[in-house]
């Protein structure tokens, strides 16, 4: 546990008190899958975290090069030029028919979004700010009953175990280990 671990770490110097809070937020209602239902991936990010949506759209890709019929839909708000970013690589990939961009989108909308997926996409780098933290986000996916795919990276291995509360891959997010999942 890496923050229990630096925790730990400055309160010898320093005598600092430390109390670890797990996720909290408000129980909320995700929208149902109606039966007309197209499968979707569904990755709700930053576009201005190129390295994590260019996974995702990666593993779409990989995925549909495969013949499966699954779109990606991605939320992604961000700065413009991220923004741009992301849409010139799915231009590049000439995945314009099989990812939906939608930009930012209300709770409501949001929540249906999240019911209705097949999958909700978090992998998580292998980086500090992905070792010291769990993800609100992933909680929050994980709360929705819909299967979860992340990687193996910080927090997410004392919690999370493939197979059994959600699907698991190495901290290296390797596209082919991804799309078998």
């Amino acid at each position: 546990h890496y923050i229990k671990d630096r925790v730990r770490e400055l309160s010898r110097q320093k005598k600092i008190p430390a109390l670890i809070i797990p996720v909290l937020f408000d129980s909320i209602s995700f929208g149902g899958v109606s039966e007309n239902h197209e499968p979707y991936l569904l990755y709700t990010g930053s576009a201005d975290y190129e390295d994590i949506w260019k996974i995702v759209i990666d593993t779409a890709d990989h995925l549909h090069r495969a013949g499966k019929n699954i779109r990606l839909i991605l939320t992604c708000p961000g700065k413009k030029q991220s923004v741009n970013n992301l849409r010139n690589y799915i231009s590049d990939k000439k995945m314009n028919s099989s990812v939906k961009y939608l930009g930012y989108v209300d709770d409501i909308r949001f929540n249906e979004l999240i019911g209705g997926a097949s999958i909700l996409f978090a992998p998580l780098p292998d980086n500090l700010q992905s070792t010291a933290r769990f993800s609100t986000k992933l909680a929050f996916f994980l709360a929705s009953g819909v299967p979860v795919l992340t990687s193996n990276v910080g927090e997410v291995k004392y919690y999370l175990k493939d197979g059994e509360n959600a699907f698991v891959v190495s901290e290296d997010c390797k596209i082919n280990e991804l799309s078998e999942k």
